[in-house]
């Protein structure tokens, strides 16, 4: 187990280097043929042959090993022979009535007798102990199979029959080369299940689109990624404890996306390359969906880093050269012949101690494991969230949260106390009413452990739960902060809006807007908008310009589909009160930063304010500045990307730096 753990390990991380530096200059067709390697490696539990050329001649453990095989044979016969002496001893003695534990005693009393020194029966007693703690590992590592693979298998079959239960067959094209075609209500992505193609009414609506998700899904069917999707499920499961399989499985996914573009736009035709990269685009689904899917379906999208590097790789000219292709098929049957190999045998301990490992190399292993170890704490830590809001499932159930702390009775306290004022448990956050009369409400958990951290949205019955961090209070950019925007006819809310601020303090207000999605199963998307998303977009287009003789700031926005800039209106900033100063610089930073969240998603605004920073003087002046607003867009229903619309300079305003007009 050893020797496959150490020969995968670097067969994987040279595929994974091979694949950096020759990226866009071979077919990726090659490029997904490479982890073919390491699926013959994981396959095969041992080795083909022995080499000096081999990885293995780089650990002196296994060197060690090697050696002592060729006197393996020897031990072998010398430990029959103490077997032999034990039985003929217990012949010869009435044991067999005896207790096991007795038994036991006599056995090893016996061949102490038998043996020829006290080192014997201690080296004996030694390798007892290593049997011992070879089955205990083996036993944890078949629980671990049983468990991921069980994990695995009973979420395929969730997912099956879930596909079978609310798919209906595509009328305008009900067969694909072959493949059925099926819409599924609420699937957030195409995907391919053994000879099915499954998606969504919405995205089955637009012709072109729908042809380039079918051909991707052909693709998938032709390259037999069905077949190599189970592989590499039943490979997690069997190396469950390897981290570098778990990478070498999502990575090799990735390329068999990037096989699956490829060979999809050669039958689409090259004219379709820039439209099959919008659609992918489109397509863009959730990490929280496909996790629990993880290597069920092949799905035509992903997270982000694989989306940019498929789109890096459509949107260029792919030109591969025979040359370096020539070069890697080289370097991959070095690579194979150096990590198939045993090592070779060490005749004299001078080599042994030639072949130990460097003190980097146990630098970057102990480095390694502390990323491991550092991950695995992390997911502990998240678990643990989600954990404590399960626990309070009984309280949902009695009185649906009636119990949990209101504002006014928190608010004031945190404000005057801090986090000393809140005791472990549920705090309303926010609340809305629909239509119906049904109420929205959201909740955030206080523990001693994480603090303010941890939300659960409650709806009529079904809590959803988050692992995020909240503040209690508001600010004063509050105004409305749960709104509902859209209702089915029974008056069950689809989607909704509230916002929450992140940074709360008497110099910065900064708010997060988070747009749910409600689907028919109960399940929230949550869709956050953060600083990080919007702050580039302010940065990117707006800009100021200072009048110093007029007291006046001309606020510009370069919106997305404008060549130059626009004047959208002007700051007066003659009442500041720094006579003689003149203006250094606009800071427009994100320290003030809310919502509006109006009555539909039509109204959604962000709101930003603005600085001066005048020379001579450190602060930042803030007070009695104009805001600027920002409609935003924010997609459909389960399909949300922000994007700010063009900017507004707010012609009223009142005292005080954090307060809207």
């Amino acid at each position: 187990m050893r020797d496959i753990i150490i020969t995968s390990s670097v067969l994987i991380l040279a595929i994974l280097l091979i694949r950096y530096l020759v990226k866009g200059k071979v077919h990726p067709l090659l490029q997904y043929a490479l982890w073919l390697l390491v699926v013959v490696r994981l396959v095969l539990p041992v080795s083909l042959w022995n080499s000096p050329v081999s990885v293995l001649n780089l650990f002196p453990e296994v060197q060690q090993q090697s050696v002592l095989k060729s006197i393996e044979a020897q031990k072998d016969e010398k430990y029959a022979q103490y077997l032999e002496q034990v039985q003929n001893a217990k012949a010869a003695s009435d044991v067999e009535a005896m207790p096991v534990k007795e038994v036991v005693e006599i056995e090893i009393s016996e061949l102490s007798e038998l043996s020829e020194s006290d080192a014997i029966v201690s080296e004996m007693a030694d390798e007892t102990w290593n049997v011992v703690w070879q089955e205990v590992l083996m036993c944890i590592w078949f629980a671990g199979i049983y468990i991921v693979g069980g994990y695995m298998l009973f979420y395929q079959i969730k997912w099956k029959r879930y596909l079978y239960a609310n798919r209906k067959p595509l009328k305008s094209q009900k067969v694909y080369h072959g493949l059925a075609v099926y819409t599924v209500k609420g699937l957030p992505s195409p995907c391919l299940s053994g000879k099915s193609i499954y998606l969504t009414k919405e995205m089955a609506a637009d012709e072109k689109r729908l042809s380039h998700i079918l051909a991707h899904e052909y693709c998938h069917y032709k390259q037999g990624d069905s077949a190599w999707v189970i592989i590499r499920c039943v490979l997690i499961a069997v190396y469950w404890f390897h981290p570098l399989v778990w990478v070498a499985a999502y990575v090799s996914k990735q390329d068999s996306e990037l096989a699956c573009d490829e060979a999809a736009i050669r039958l689409l035709g090259e004219e379709e390359r820039f439209s099959y990269g919008k659609t992918l685009l489109k397509l863009i689904s959730k990490e929280t969906f496909d996790r629990k899917r993880i290597g069920i379906a092949s799905t035509m999208s992903g997270k982000e880093n694989g989306i940019r590097e498929r789109i890096s790789r459509i949107a260029g000219e792919n030109r591969y050269f025979p040359m370096i292709t020539g070069l890697v098929m080289a370097v991959a049957v070095v690579v194979a012949g150096m990590t198939f190999a045993g090592a070779d045998v060490v005749q004299n301990e001078s080599e042994q101690e030639e072949a130990a490992v460097s003190e980097e190399v146990v630098k970057q292993e102990q480095a390694a494991l502390e990323n491991v170890v550092e991950k695995t704490e992390t997911e502990a830590e998240h678990q643990a969230v989600l954990a404590l809001l399960d626990s309070y499932d009984e309280q949902i159930a009695a009185d649906g949260f009636h119990n949990a702390r209101k504002p006014q009775d928190f608010v004031q306290a945190y404000a005057e106390q801090g986090a000393s004022a809140l005791e472990e448990g549920l705090y309303l956050l926010e609340k809305t009413v629909g239509d119906d009369g049904k109420a929205i409400n959201i909740y955030g958990i206080y523990s001693e452990a994480y603090g303010c951290r941890g939300i659960t949205i409650y709806r009529d019955g079904d809590s959803n739960k988050y692992d995020m961090s909240w503040i209690p209070g508001g600010g004063y950019l509050s105004e409305e902060k749960l709104v509902i925007y859209e209702s089915e006819e029974k008056g069950e809310p689809r989607t909704f809006a509230w916002k929450q601020p992140v940074v709360n303090r008497s110099d910065s207000e900064i708010w997060n807007l988070y747009l749910c999605d409600r689907y028919d199963t109960g399940t929230i998307e949550v869709n956050e908008f953060r600083s990080a998303d919007y702050l580039h977009q302010i940065q990117e287009r707006v800009s100021f310009e200072v009048v110093q003789d007029e007291d006046k700031i001309y606020v510009y926005d370069k919106a997305p589909d404008e060549e130059e800039p626009v004047l959208v209106g002007t700051i007066d900033f003659a009442f500041a009160e720094v006579a003689g100063r003149e203006v250094e610089d606009v800071i427009l930073d994100g320290s003030v930063i809310s919502f509006r969240l109006g009555s539909s998603e039509a109204e959604l605004q962000l709101v930003a304010g603005i600085g001066l920073k005048f020379e001579g003087v450190e602060e930042i002046w803030y007070h009695r500045l104009n805001l600027i607003s920002f409609p935003v867009e924010c997609g459909t229903f389960g399909e949300r990307n922000f994007i700010l619309g063009k900017a507004n300079v707010e012609t009223e305003y009142v005292n005080g730096m954090l307060q809207s007009k």
